[in-house]
């Protein structure tokens, strides 16, 4: 039951996005319960810190990480489609975030501020958890499918795709947090300046999403994937000179 699963990680995420406000106060008043009590000065600090926040943040954002296998589950119809719709379901995950993005730092935090935003925010994923339902009773049965069929014969071992893609991870985030550093020798250390290079960032991987679908689809994957690993260092190691 995937499309069911997914309508209530949408549900959770909404009601703790709207508790956000009282896990923040939660971890205040925490921290200033233990900045007496912390005797190893700046550095035991500094791990309270890390901490807290880790466990504010971990929770959500891995809620948010199951949401797009559930909703690729619930939207795969046979498998020979498999790899058309994974690169479409990222690319458009990837537009929405950077939609998402746009929209908080640009019109929706100046407009209703932290908490208004966050009860906007609860509202969407609330609409999503209902329009699900609705969705799953009025959807056909069908039955289940699966992706063992689709490549009998892949180019990579699985291992060697795994660390592939653990690398291409490792440095999507290392560069976001470089552009973070050049934006704000650009343009100042702002929300602004940060909102628009995370926008700006993820709207580029939704196109390289997009494009490498198309070039799968031609049968074009391994030189796809040769020049987004070398093309991506190659072009910082050429511009970042630029910024100094």
């Amino acid at each position: 039951r995937p499309l069911l699963f997914y309508a209530i990680l949408e549900l959770v995420i909404g009601l703790f996005c709207v508790l956000t406000p009282l896990w923040y106060e939660v971890a205040t008043r925490s921290y200033v319960g233990l900045y007496h009590s912390v005797s190893q000065g700046l550095t035991g600090l500094t791990a309270v810190q890390f901490s807290l926040a880790f466990l504010i943040v971990l929770i959500p954002s891995t809620l948010m990480g199951a949401t797009l296998p559930a909703i690729l589950k619930s939207g795969i119809r046979d498998d020979a489609a498999v790899a058309r719709e994974i690169g479409s379901f990222y690319a458009a995950n990837l537009g929405g975030a950077a939609t998402g993005t746009f929209a908080a730092t640009f019109l929706l935090l100046p407009w209703f501020g932290i908490y208004g935003t966050l009860l906007i925010a609860a509202s969407v994923n609330v609409g999503i958890f209902l329009r699900c339902l609705r969705l799953r009773r009025e959807a056909p049965a069908t039955p289940e499918t699966t992706v063992d069929s689709v490549v009998k014969h892949p180019e990579l071992s699985f291992l060697l795709a795994l660390l592939i893609a653990a690398y291409s991870g490792f440095s999507s985030l290392a560069y976001e947090n470089i552009f973070s550093h050049v934006f704000a020798t650009l343009i100042g250390a702002s929300v602004y300046s940060f909102g628009t290079m995370l926008f700006i960032f993820l709207l580029g991987l939704a196109l390289g999403s997009r494009i490498t679908t198309r070039c799968l689809q031609k049968g074009m994957g391994r030189p796809a994937l040769a020049w987004a690993l070398m093309g991506a260092p190659l072009f910082l190691a050429v511009t970042l000179p630029l910024y100094d």
